[in-house]
């Protein structure tokens, strides 16, 4: 909030996104799509191309590039490789990271496992940030956690949430996970499908759930998914995913 106030907004500032960093354009996109493989003709779904629009995604894009050279997909199980990489670095291969990924399971626990809103009142973190405060500002300074501030009824609340919603689906699955015991059954895919019904997270829950699955040659798991109640689309997606 102090940043924001003296940040100088200069041509482009988006306050939604909390960037004064324009977005590439498409054909700027396009252009440095062109530089990584200059002799091959990359073919990616429009969704990622736009999701790689924000410069810090480039880097890890190139990263997978270099290790897995051949592979594309009309899907966008390229940008859940990116974060996977973003996340395994920022948060558990850095310093503080037992504290950093208690940070993010409280935050999760705090919405009621995203079935309330994804934003918590710091002052129920200020205890936790008061004991881990070099966490804690790790974790804004790296653009995984975010502080906002509201008012209301004339008061000014301080409030704390994932930068991006793709991150606070990745924690998300992750207590699931913890909550059934790494049990990847029936029960525990009907719970996504039935308790987050019309909620923006159960489809990508369901992509992470099916990445976990393959990751771990549970193909039992795999199963389990595509025999849940899914629209055609959302089948056919899965099963290109």
């Amino acid at each position: 909030t102090f940043i924001t106030k003296k940040w100088f907004k200069g041509s482009y500032y988006n306050l939604n996104d909390n960037s004064n960093i324009p977005a590439l354009t498409t054909f700027e996109t396009e252009e440095i799509l062109k530089k990584i493989s200059p002799f091959e003709k990359i073919t990616i779904s429009e969704k990622l191309k736009d999701q790689l629009k924000f410069p810090f995604h480039i880097y890890w894009y190139y990263q997978l590039k270099e290790k897995y050279p051949d592979f594309n997909s009309f899907t966008n199980i390229v940008f859940y490789e990116i974060l996977d990489h973003f996340i395994q670095e920022k948060v558990y291969h850095s310093n503080y990271a037992t504290e950093k990924n208690l940070y993010c399971k409280k935050l999760i626990q705090l919405t009621n496992f995203g079935l309330k809103d994804n934003i918590v009142l710091k002052s129920d973190l200020i205890r936790d940030i008061s004991t881990f405060k070099n966490a804690y500002m790790e974790l804004l300074a790296d653009g995984i956690l975010m502080e906002i501030k509201q008012y209301e009824n004339g008061l000014s609340l301080e409030y704390v949430k994932f930068v991006q919603p793709h991150v606070f689906e990745y924690f998300l699955f992750l207590e699931l996970l913890d909550a059934f015991d790494y049990q990847l059954n029936k029960n525990f895919f009907e719970h996504i499908n039935v308790e987050y019904f019309n909620n923006p997270s159960r489809f990508q829950l369901l992509q992470w759930a099916l990445r976990f699955s393959l990751r771990n040659d549970n193909f039992e798991a795999v199963g389990h998914i595509l025999g849940l109640n899914l629209t055609n689309y959302e089948k056919n997606y899965l099963i290109y995913f």
